[in-house]
């Protein structure tokens, strides 16, 4: 039972992070400036930490095509289409979704197109080489 609820939960933020990023998304791709997130009416549903971490990820989203550093490791190049959330917003907008968070995330990989609902969670653990 546990997890069906968690998993509604995760839909519910998940449609709500699309429904925001494709008008976004497609406003740039026309030259617009990007809408907000209420404007474009991400705010019915959702609680208000929800909300607020939700806003705060888009705020802080760097958007394709980019590079986007992760630590000292790796380089990350976004194509368009694609967005990355930076740690303390992924962080946050996870834990709004539910989510213990154990240790921080480097941040998060989102499909900013409309068409395809997933994100992918960049962490990195320091283990040594063998």
């Amino acid at each position: 039972m546990y997890t069906t609820a968690f998993n509604l939960r995760h839909v519910r933020c998940l449609i709500l992070l699309i429904a925001t990023l494709a008008p976004a998304a497609m406003a740039r791709a026309e030259g617009q400036p990007p809408a907000s997130a209420e404007s474009m009416g991400a705010s019915s549903g959702a609680g208000g930490g929800e909300q607020a971490a939700l806003n705060a990820a888009i705020a802080a989203m760097v958007r394709g095509p980019a590079e986007v550093k992760l630590l000292d490791q790796a380089t990350l190049r976004l194509p368009p289409g694609y967005g990355f959330i930076p740690s303390e917003q992924a962080a946050n907008l996870l834990r709004s979704m539910g989510n213990v968070i154990g240790s921080a995330p480097l941040g998060m990989v989102v499909s900013t197109d409309g068409g395809s609902g997933w994100f992918v969670v960049a962490q990195f653990e320091k283990s040594g080489y063998i």
